[in-house]
């Protein structure tokens, strides 16, 4: 952190990290899933296109966790919580 005494810069720091399931996470380490026809993810995108209808769609980043399975994140609505929420799910197949 530049300045320590910068709440914003220590809420930014503290918000990148979360533990789930015995370990913890960089929010940064996660690639983006990005909606055909809903989201234009930029020129350095790094992660996985999908259709709207698809399971993962309604998701915003995923890192894998093996060659069968991922941990997913998705940030929720401001309307469902007071503070800023992440929710995070598994997926395996």
């Amino acid at each position: 952190m530049t300045d320590p005494g910068d709440i914003n810069t220590a809420v930014s720091y503290a918000s990148r990290f979360f533990a789930y399931r015995s370990y913890w996470y960089d929010i940064e380490d996660f690639s983006v899933i990005a909606v055909k026809g809903r989201d234009c993810p930029g020129v350095h995108f790094t992660g996985i296109w999908v259709a709207a209808g698809e399971p993962l769609a309604h998701w915003h980043a995923y890192m894998t966790d093996s060659a069968f399975s991922a941990v997913l994140i998705r940030f929720a609505d401001s309307d469902d919580y007071p503070d800023p929420a992440l929710e995070v799910g598994y997926a395996t197949w």
